[in-house]
């Protein structure tokens, strides 16, 4: 996929920050410590050192589900919040989310996830993909799918959990911003405004923007 870029008029200013290490701040809250990746499992990395960071916030896969993972999180390690990432599993044989009109595996992927976690009676955020601006990486299908997989997966999650909070859009890097043509309509946009865009116009607007 080709995105065209319109470069800036203007040269950015060049500036410094001077950090001083000598002033003494506030205290260590941890208030922004977490990690993208679930722990292996309950016994690695080791529990003392990974207890000493205090994560407030760790984002996984399916393995939050397993037996025992999020006791060891809540009760030993202390994490408040977990997010789900929900792209994990149809990337498998070359399986993409509304492929030739085909719904019907992320469909049982996403309900067979949320109806374990209510089961189970886990509070979980949901992120529905990871970096599908990435030019390829994860997303190899147009900005416009993408969009239409945002709404399917949302409009789910939510039937299946009202109260679910669902995260996104979890775009990469600089290009989110950058101007380009995101949803092929023709009109030079950023990726992050014309998600919103859609997403307002759809009613599938994230409650947290990632």
């Amino acid at each position: 996929q080709s995105l065209e870029y319109i470069e800036p008029t203007e040269k950015l200013e060049s500036s410094s920050i001077t950090v001083d290490f000598s002033v003494e701040g506030n205290p260590i809250t941890h208030v922004a410590s977490g990690f993208l990746h679930n722990p292996k499992d309950t016994t690695w990395p080791p529990k003392e050192i990974f207890a000493q960071v205090k994560p407030k916030h760790i984002r996984g896969r399916e393995m939050y589900l397993e037996e025992g993972m999020k006791e060891y999180l809540d009760d030993y390690i202390k994490v408040e919040t977990k997010t789900l990432l929900l792209s994990s599993g149809p990337i498998t044989d070359d399986y993409y989310p509304g492929d030739n009109g085909n719904w019907e595996r992320y469909k049982k992927f996403i309900t067979k996830t949320v109806t374990a976690a209510q089961s189970k009676g886990y509070d979980f955020d949901y992120e529905i993909w990871n970096e599908p601006n990435g030019i390829g990486e994860y997303w190899p299908k147009s900005d416009k799918e993408f969009f239409e997989t945002w709404k399917y997966a949302y409009q789910l999650i939510k039937e299946l959990d009202p109260n679910a909070e669902i995260v996104g859009p979890s775009a990469t890097g600089f290009e989110a911003m950058c101007d380009y043509d995101a949803d092929g309509d023709g009109k030079i946009g950023r990726y992050i405004d014309e998600f919103l865009a859609y997403a307002k116009a759809n009613d599938v607007i994230p409650d947290i923007l990632s």
